[in-house]
């Protein structure tokens, strides 16, 4: 019968208890990977963006910058300088611009 005991004492598995706090620390961890895996997708999401943005106003002010160095441009002369104004009209969002890119 002693032996028995023995035998039994030393194959005891694990209780409810244990179990059910193995499983919630588990639980605990695997959220705060979720967590992380989530801030992590969401700043990359973000950075594109913005990349996304600084592309589109680069290529914006490379085309701006191109036309307005044409502005005023007249291969076979033009106007006086009194009467010559490249820029016809300027408000906040537009910019207008005489250029003789055709000179016939």
């Amino acid at each position: 019968m002693e032996r028995r005991r023995r035998e039994d004492s030393s194959r005891r598995g694990m209780t409810l208890v244990e179990l059910v706090i193995v499983i919630l620390i588990l639980g605990v961890v695997l959220a705060g990977i979720y967590l992380i895996f989530l801030r992590t997708t969401e700043h990359y999401q973000f950075g594109r963006r913005q990349n996304e943005l600084d592309t589109a106003g680069r290529h914006a002010l490379d085309r701006m910058a191109g036309e307005l160095v044409w502005a005023g441009y007249m291969p076979y002369g033009g106007w006086n300088d009194d009467e010559w104004h490249p820029i016809t009209y300027a408000s906040q969002d537009m910019v207008q611009f005489y250029a003789d890119f055709e000179p016939y």
